[in-house]
């Protein structure tokens, strides 16, 4: 299941369908490593949870484009 449930998921489609004129970037930094240890947001857990709903808004509307850096795969950012 998504992070958006099908009633939130049309309102993000028709928002965007409504008020995008120009393509837009949208920018995910994450960092997958996971630390049992650590808290959420310092195990990846938060990263996962951000990039499933950035992934799934830029999929309601073919003008956003999305972009994902992987700060465990990509070096530092």
């Amino acid at each position: 299941m998504g992070q958006l449930d099908a009633e939130e998921r049309e309102i993000v489609t028709k928002y965007l369908a409504q008020t995008l004129r120009d393509p837009v970037r949208l920018i995910v930094f994450t960092d997958s490593r996971d630390d049992e240890v650590v808290t959420a947001y310092r195990t990846g857990e938060s990263s996962r949870h951000t990039q499933a709903l950035m992934e799934e808004i830029a999929s309601c509307s073919d003008a956003v484009r999305l972009e994902v850096y992987d700060k465990s795969t990509d070096g530092e950012l």
